[in-house]
This record gives C-alpha cells, structure tokens and sequence, in this order.
C-alpha cells in the first residue's frame, strides 16, 4: 500500500494509527471517535465529534412498553478497519465508557426513578448479531462525578449476558462493531429531547479468561420425572387444578404502603423487617398500615384471578434488612422479627385464600449497584461476597434453610423461589464467577428440598436454565420471565413456545409477563394451548407512580373476562365469590 494511499485512508478515518497493538493482555485501545467512521439510528438525531476522546449525542427519546420508533437509539462505530477488528474479544476484552446526560433527560424530583431511561454498550460481529452489555439508569447526574456515568462490560457467549442481551450464535473472536445504546422510559407517549455526551469510548484487553461452568449431574437429570409428580400434586392441592390445567395470578413482588406525608413507600426487601424506622414506625407486615395494605391487594388479587390465585411476592430481596451479620460481615441468621412477619405472612395468605410463591433473594444483591437514587442519594445493599465466598455461602444457606423449616410444606406456600433472576447478578455472572452462582442456585434449592418443600428459580428468559440450569438445580417448578422487548430488540422466544426442552418434565411457565391490553385472551389461550402451567402477570402496582409502568390491576377487568375462557377456570370458580374456600386452606 503507498503512503498516498495511507494518507487518504487515515485522512477518511479508515485507518487506526494504533502502532504495535496486538490485543496482548494490559494492552488498551482509545476509540477515536473524531476518526472512526459511525453511523447513528433510531432515537439518535445526531452524533457530532468533540475531538478524538468524545463527543454528543442528540436524541429524541419516545416512551413505551413496547417497541415503536423512537424507543431506542444508538451510534455505531465501524471498527473492521482497526486492529481491534482483528483480534478475539471474548471473554477477554473489557469495555469501558461514560455517558452524561441533559437536564431534561434527567427530569425533576423521583419520578423517572421507577421508570428511568437506560443506556448500555454493545458489540456486533462480523455477521451483524450482537451482546448489549449490562445497562445502567441514565436519570441522575451525580455531583462527585461531574455528572459522568460509568458503562461497562465483558462480551462473551459463554455464560449469560447480566441485564443485558445476547443474539444467538454471537462471535465474539470477529467483532467489527462497538457501539452506545439508549432507550426511553416505559411512559407511553412521552417525548424527552435532549443531549447524551459520550467520553473514553476504550476496549481494554485481559489475560484470557476460562468460564467456569458448572458441569450438569446426571442424578439430577434422573430425577426429574419424580420432582414433576409432587409438583403436580401440589398444583392439584394448592390451586385446585387438574392435570393440564394453568395457575394463574400476579407478581405483587413487594407490598406498598402511604407513610404519614402522603408519600407511597415501596417496600422492597422489607415486607418481613423493616430495618430501619420511617416516621417512628417498622415499615413491615408487623405495622398494621402495612398488614391492611397487603390484605387488600390480596382480597382484589383474589377477585380478579379467582380460586388458587397465585402471588409472587420478594421477601429478603437484597438482604439490606431481615438478615443479622456478624462483625466480618458473615451471615448469622434471619431476624426474630422477620420470623414472626412470615408467619402472619403466611396467616394472611390463608386468610385471603391466596396461594404465594415466596421470593428469597433477588439479583440486586450483586448486580454491581451499591448506590441509587437522585445522586446516589439512597444506599442499597451490595454483596458479591456472599455468593463468590464458598464459606460465607454456606452460612447463608444455612440461615435461609433454618428459617424455611417451621414454614415447611404450608398450605399457602406453592414452592419457594430461591432467587429472582440469578442471571441478572451482574457483578457475579461474569466468566470468572458464574459457577458460583450456579452453585448457589443449586445449594438454596437443595436446602428447600432438605426441610421438605419445593423449589422453583425465577429464571429471566427461556434460554439460559436450558444451557446454564438444568442438570445442575434440582427445581421442581420450571418458571421463566417473558417480556416482548428486551434491552431494545424483540424477544427471541415465541410466546407460545413448549418448555420441555428447557425442563424436561417438569410442570413449567411464566413467571413474569407483561399485560399487552385487548390480548389478554389471546395470552392466555396460547400458553395454555403451549402446555404451560404457571402464568403470573408483571406487576400489580406497576400503575403507581413507584412502579415501573407494567400494570395490571387497572385491567383487572379484562383479566377477569378472559380467565372464563381458560380450561377448569369456571368450573372452579363457578357460585363462588372472592371469600370463597382455596384448596389446602384449613
């Protein structure tokens, strides 16, 4: 090549002047983003060059639950002229990035907090299939930071993509492409105009990194035709059902209640310790403003779902109260109040005629989030340690297993859900630490076995438990979330799809959906048709302002006309009101 020609390509922003780089370990790669040739799409007006370390976006972002122009955005910048075109990234390279956004994206007070924008980077390949990497919150502009907000991430094929998404058969040894993703809020409708500036765009390059990947247990594999019959037993005894016949209910996930100023509290990993006192009081199931709250949703959840009703409910989610440590921050037990709460808990439960599924722990326990809120404003509690550490592992399912056993085999409780979304954890699901998790999974739900009760895990999509999951965790319950748009591209997964593949035998469904208004019954009559046996919409105060936009209670109507639809639905419900007798219930 001559250098006339060198000169014409360096001059187009064709050719990188990277010198030697060869992406050996602690080598580092700066984008140039003045030279690099992009191209920006959907909400993403317009992306102009501030010299060669970043520059800003402009978007105009559209609300939605769904996917309509203008929901997403991104700038892409063309690497296959680099020589980080040239190289393997899996489970190696580490990419890093800020963005800062405009006031207006931020908006005022809490109110984009439950519904925030979110922006996260991402990788395509030779062949156009992509990883987006975990995605962050965009609705803050911290001071100590001078309102710059770190993305990040790992790209791999390897072990499941945390709060992020993976395209099927993604090559991560032939990248050509890295990019800067954002995406607008669940408001339906709502524009928001403003600028995104982008800096230190960098791919930087690690000794490469072996997965480690629990191997699956063939007694595991052997027992599945076992754990099926005693969890259709139980789906008998509980709800009422017949052997092809769908549990149907709600996620409420966490209890809300109004404090003294007229604020709603979302009491997210509280239900059971409130930990902290608010306006002088335990804001759990022990203070009677928060028992009638969760009573009432129970009562209306009764009558919109009808006899069985299944709820889905956190219960030490992040472990940020309800759970004692010890000096060295080990696990020594499970609060003596949140032992009581669960047993009024579960009281109520019978009371109302619901049937619960009881959530454990959930992701945020180490998804990398230590602070939240308006400037960091809120501390959240933030434990890889507890999953990563074998020792101080066991001792948390040692304090979970032992406060199960007096709450064993209730007639209120379904199966217990050991953790929400273990895929999700970001700041463990990495190739260096999946196995733990794995194995966390896996020793929660042989705990719930050992006191004498069933299990299920609350897997984010269809196909991670299939290649991560099964072989490995005994569950009894195979549970899935679905959701038709994921981190701004469709769902991979028909809805409709059977889930033998993914658990074999096991009774199986969803665990989380989202209602799509005037399809409830189209919903409804495909999972079914599907096999599935679990159908719990997301959420029952996504309405409130505190929630995240999935409502369900304002359909409760609908939901109601297009339950009499479903096989044994009528028969079971047929003369009897919301007070009427649940299975199981003394």
């Amino acid at each position: 090549m001559s250098l006339a020609t060198l000169l014409l390509l360096s001059a187009a922003g064709l050719l990188q002047t990277d010198g030697d780089f060869s992406g050996a370990p602690g080598q580092s790669f700066a984008i140039d983003v003045a030279r690099t040739p992009a191209r920006i799409s959907g909400a993403v007006k317009r992306f102009v060059p501030a010299g060669a370390e970043g520059g800003t976006m402009t978007v105009r972002l559209r609300g939605s639950m769904l996917a309509p122009p203008g929901k997403a955005g991104e700038v892409l910048f063309d690497l296959r002229k680099t020589s980080l075109g040239q190289v393997p990234w899996s489970n190696r390279a580490r990419l890093s990035a800020e963005v800062r956004v405009s006031p207006s994206i931020v908006g005022e007070g809490k109110r984009n907090w439950y519904r925030a924008h979110r922006a996260r980077l991402f990788v395509a390949d030779v062949r156009g299939r992509r990883v987006y990497l975990p995605n962050i919150s965009i609705v803050d502009r911290p001071k100590a930071t001078d309102g710059w907000l770190p993305l990040g991430g790992m790209p791999t094929a390897d072990v499941p993509m945390p709060i992020g998404y993976q395209d099927e058969g993604f090559d991560g040894n032939r990248v050509v492409g890295l990019g800067v993703n954002v995406e607008a809020f669940n408001r339906e409708g709502e524009i928001v105009e403003g600028t995104v500036e982008l800096r230190g765009l960098k791919v930087s390059f690690e000794t490469p990194i072996t997965p480690r990947v629990m191997p699956p247990d063939p007694a595991i594999n052997a027992g599945e035709a076992a754990r099926a019959a005693a969890m259709n037993e139980r789906l008998r005894a509980r709800c009422g059902l017949g052997d092809k016949e769908m549990a149907v209910g709600v996620n409420l996930a966490w209890p809300t209640a109004r404090s003294p100023a007229g604020e709603d509290l979302q009491l997210y990993g509280r239900i059971l310790d409130g930990g902290t006192r608010w306006f002088d009081k335990l804001w759990d199931i022990g203070e009677p403003l928060v028992a009638e709250s969760l009573r009432t949703d129970f009562r209306e959840i009764r009558a919109t779902f009808g006899r069985g009703a299944v709820v889905r409910l956190w219960l030490l989610a992040d472990l940020r109260s309800g759970m004692e440590f010890d000096a060295a921050g080990d696990v020594v037990k499970v609060t003596d109040r949140a032992r009581t709460n669960m047993k009024a808990l579960l009281d109520l439960a019978v009371a109302e005629g619901v049937v619960l599924i009881p959530v454990l722990l959930d992701f945020g326990l180490a998804d990398g989030v230590s602070r939240t809120g308006p400037d960091g404003a809120w501390q959240v509690n933030e434990r890889p340690d507890l999953i990563t550490d074998a020792g101080k592992r066991k001792k948390l399912v040692n304090a979970l297993e032992a406060f199960m056993r007096p709450f064993a085999g209730h007639p209120a409780v379904l199966a217990w859900d050991v953790m929400n979304e273990p895929e999700n954890a970001a700041a463990v699901v990495t190739p260096a630490h999946f196995a733990d998790v794995q194995a966390l999974v896996r020793e929660l739900v042989d705990a719930v076995h050992r006191v004498g009760d069933l299990a299920t895990v609350g897997h984010h999509n269809v196909i991670d438990p299939q290649r991560f999951f099964r072989g490995r965790v005994a569950s009894d319950l195979g549970q899935v979330h679905y959701y038709p748009f994921l981190e701004t591209r469709p769902n991979q997964t028909p809805f409709g799809e059977r889930m033998g593949p993914t658990f074999g035998p096991l009774p199986a469904g969803w665990g989380e959906l989202q209602v799509i208004r005037g399809q409830l019954a189209r919903q409804l009559s495909s999972a079914s048709k599907a096999g599935h046996r679990l159908f719990l919409y997301w959420a029952w105060r996504g309405h409130q302002e505190t929630g995240d936009g999935f409502e369900v209670k304002p359909h409760a109507d609908e939901i109601k006309a297009a339950l009499t639809r479903l096989p044994g639905w009528t028969k079971r419900n047929d003369g009897e009101g919301a007070g009427a007798r649940t299975p199981g219930r003394p």
